[in-house]
């Protein structure tokens, strides 16, 4: 089953109603474009800092329900912004999933691209 097939079937899609009930946001503010930068991601040291947690808690204020992180890096950040007592208390599940990116979603060879894996 595909990953909008899970979301359906676990009810999660029957609460939005128009697009504007998705928020989204990355672990990093920076845009890195691999031709001027060498990288398309940010680094650990720059997504672990407090002042990226303090801007992904105030932009993820207000979800109660679930939060889908996209890529390992997306992964890591949430777990360890949750992991801090300062911004440990959200009202949200997250949910873990593989990037959906081209350079991500070329790299797979089966079938099964999305695929929710164990949330936190």
């Amino acid at each position: 089953m595909n990953f909008l097939g899970i979301l359906a079937n676990k009810g999660f899609l029957k609460s939005f109603k128009r697009r504007y009930d998705f928020r989204i946001s990355n672990a990093s503010s920076t845009v890195h474009f691999k031709d001027k930068t060498g990288r398309t991601e940010e680094l650990d040291s720059l997504l672990f800092l407090d002042s990226n947690y303090k801007r992904l808690f105030k932009e993820l204020d207000g979800i109660n329900k679930y939060i889908i992180c996209f890529g390992k890096k997306a992964e890591k950040t949430m777990i360890k912004m949750l992991q801090n007592p300062k911004y440990s208390k959200v009202n949200f599940k997250p949910i873990f999933s593989r990037h959906l990116g081209l350079q991500s979603l070329n790299k797979w060879k089966t079938q099964r691209i999305w695929t929710l894996m164990a949330a936190y």
